[in-house]
C-alpha cells in the first residue's frame, strides 16, 4: 500500500486501462488529498465496482472517456471541496454530482457523527457538503504543444489567471491545441435541482454546454427554462431562495462554437459585434442574471460602481446573498458597451476573444 498524497495520471490515447485497474490504483493509496485522471482510452470494468471512500481528498479532477463517469458512481469523498468533471456521460451530469454528494455526505455523517444538540445539519444532507467550486466541462487539460510558435506563452485559467500581476482584460488566442477532445459535460436537466445541492458554492466554471438556463436560474426566475423547478424548490440555506447565495466567481467558456452560436470558424457573427457569445437572448440573459445578483449599487445608498460596495452586499441590501466578484467568458465577443456595463458592476471582469478571431 502506497501513502501518496497528490495522484496525477494523464494517459494517452494508446494506453486503455479497464476500469477496475484504475480504481484498484485509487484504492491502494487511501491517503489521497487531490485526484486528478484523464484517461481518453477506458476499457470496461472486469471486476464488479465496490464502493470506495476517499476520506481525505479534498479536490478530484476527472476527465476524458465517458466510462470514467462509472468511476464516479463509485466514490465517496466526505471533504470534497473541489469538482472538476470533463466527461461525456451517458446519464445526466446533474445525476452523477448529486449521487456522488449524496454517498459523501452519508460517510461524512458516517466518519463524523454530528453533536445531538446540532439544529444546523442534519446528519447525512448534501447541505454538509463543504464543496466550494465546481467545474464542468471547462478544465480541458491542454497538450504539449501548446500553442503555435508565434505564440509562446498563454496564462492557464485558474487562481494563478485570477492573480496574474500582467493580466489583460482581453486577450486574443489565435491556435490553441487541446491534447484530449472537448466534449459535453452531460446536458444538465435542471440547474436549480443541481445548484440547491451545493449551497456553499463559491466558483462556478461551465463550458461545452448551452448557458442559457445556467443564467436563468442564477438569476433566480421562477423557471430555468426546463420546467422542472421554480425558486421555492431552492430548498434551505440559500439565502431567500437564491441559487449558490456565496457565488463568488464565474467562468464561462468554449460552448457557442459547439451549437453554432456566435458565427462562422473566423470568430465572426452574423448578429454584428456583441453577439458573439450567442446571440442576442444569451447576451441578454447574462445581463439579466448579472444586473439581479450585482443590482447599482447606487440605489441602496454606496454610491455608483462596484467600487463603493462592500462586496457582501447584493440584490437590494441582501447581505444573504453575495455578489459576484470575477466574471471570466472565454471565446466571446459581448462589445465593448456590454463589457463597460459588467465592469460597472463587476470588481473583476475578463473577455477572451474567440478562438482563431483576426482581431
Amino acid at each position: 500500500m502506497l501513502h501518496l498524497r497528490h495522484l496525477n495520471l494523464r494517459a494517452p490515447v494508446s494506453l486503455a486501462l479497464p476500469l477496475d485497474r484504475i480504481r484498484f490504483m485509487i484504492s491502494h493509496n487511501p491517503h489521497l488529498q487531490s485526484l486528478v485522471l484523464y484517461f481518453q482510452g477506458v476499457l470496461p470494468n472486469v471486476l464488479p465496482l465496490a464502493s470506495l471512500v476517499i476520506r481525505e481528498v479534498t479536490e478530484v479532477r476527472i476527465g476524458g472517456h465517458w466510462l470514467l463517469s462509472q468511476l464516479v458512481d463509485c466514490l465517496s469523498t466526505p471533504q470534497l471541496k473541489k469538482l472538476s468533471l470533463s466527461i461525456d456521460p451517458r446519464e445526466s451530469a446533474e445525476g452523477i454530482i448529486i449521487g456522488l454528494l449524496t454517498r459523501s455526505a452519508a460517510a461524512l455523517s458516517a466518519f463524523n457523527p454530528l453533536p445531538s444538540r446540532s439544529t444546523q445539519l442534519t446528519p447525512g444532507a448534501i447541505e454538509n457538503m463543504k464543496l466550494e467550486e465546481l467545474s464542468l466541462g471547462y478544465d480541458t487539460p491542454p497538450g504539449p504543444n501548446l500553442l503555435y510558435p508565434s505564440h509562446p506563452f498563454i496564462l492557464p485559467a485558474g487562481p494563478s489567471l485570477i492573480n496574474h500581476p500582467h493580466i489583460h482584460t482581453h486577450m486574443n488566442i489565435h491556435a490553441m491545441y487541446h491534447y484530449y477532445v472537448t466534449s459535453l459535460t452531460g446536458i444538465i436537466p435542471s440547474w436549480r435541482t443541481l445548484l440547491v445541492h451545493v449551497p456553499r458554492l463559491r466558483v462556478l466554471k461551465v463550458g461545452g454546454m448551452p448557458l442559457e438556463a445556467l443564467l436563468v436560474c442564477l438569476a433566480n426566475n421562477e423557471d430555468d427554462g426546463t420546467g422542472l423547478g421554480g425558486a421555492g424548490d431552492s430548498g434551505a440555506g440559500n439565502g431567500n431562495n437564491w441559487p449558490v447565495p456565496n457565488l463568488e466567481v464565474l467562468m464561462l467558456r468554449g460552448w457557442c462554437s459547439n451549437y453554432g452560436y456566435g458565427g462562422s470558424g473566423s470568430g465572426g457573427s452574423p448578429n454584428g459585434a456583441g453577439y458573439g457569445m450567442g446571440g442576442s437572448e444569451v447576451v441578454t440573459k447574462l445581463v439579466v442574471a448579472i444586473e439581479s445578483r450585482n443590482p447599482d449599487s447606487g440605489s441602496v445608498g454606496l454610491g455608483g460602481g462596484w467600487g463603493g460596495s462592500t462586496n457582501d452586499l447584493s440584490l437590494g441590501g441582501d447581505s444573504s446573498v453575495k455578489r459576484l466578484k470575477h466574471l471570466e467568458m472565454h471565446d466571446c465577443d459581448l462589445g465593448v458597451d456590454v463589457e463597460r456595463w459588467l465592469e460597472g458592476r463587476i470588481e473583476r471582469v475578463i473577455c477572451v476573444d474567440p478562438l482563431l478571431s483576426d482581431r
